[in-house]
């Protein structure tokens, strides 16, 4: 520890520490009685402890506890549209690897979609997970939008992203027929 300046230090010399000015001596430091506060932390989680055991044991709620919402209202038609612009967008993405498939895809997109809104109607639990899936904002309409480019330029530029997709695709049209 060092003495305290007098101003502001302008050379090595000036400062206590190189002036040949001895430091002042530390105060003692001060003992703690670490058994007394050992002993004060253990008898606190026991009484902690004791306290807890009191308790009946508690357990986590389950969703069925929870109170249940209303279901989701359907109006007529809600995802028919939805869904088979999911479709035709899913074909659009399938054509580039497999062009009979992607055309079947979209051939049958609307017949899905009227499927599925059926399906909703008829289902409060399906209505909300399409609803979820639906609900994709617009960086999941960006994303969806830029996709079936992305597929294209993957097709053209990379020739063995073309072949395990061909090969995939004989693959799993061999599994169909059998």
């Amino acid at each position: 520890m060092t003495a305290p300046v007098q101003g502001p230090i302008k050379t090595a010399a000036e400062h206590p520490r190189f002036s040949g000015a001895e430091a002042p001596e530390a105060p003692p430091v001060k003992r703690i009685d670490t058994t007394a506060a050992r002993e004060r932390i253990a008898a606190a989680r026991d009484k902690e402890a004791k306290a807890a055991s009191d308790k009946p044991p508690t357990r986590r709620r389950t969703k069925e506890e929870t109170a249940p919402s209303a279901p989701l209202p359907y109006t007529n038609g809600m995802f028919k549209a939805p869904i088979t612009l999911f479709y035709v967008q899913a074909g659009k993405v399938t054509s580039y690897a497999s062009q009979p498939i992607g055309q079947a895809i979209i051939g049958q997109a609307e017949v899905c979609g009227t499927a599925w809104d059926a399906v909703a109607k008829q289902n409060p639990k399906v209505r909300k997970w399409l609803l979820s899936l639906t609900q994709t904002g617009a960086v999941g309409e960006l994303i969806f939008a830029h996709l079936p480019i992305f597929m294209a330029a993957l097709v053209a530029y990379s020739p063995t992203f073309r072949e395990r997709m061909a090969s995939g695709i004989a693959d799993s049209i061999d599994q169909m027929s059998e």
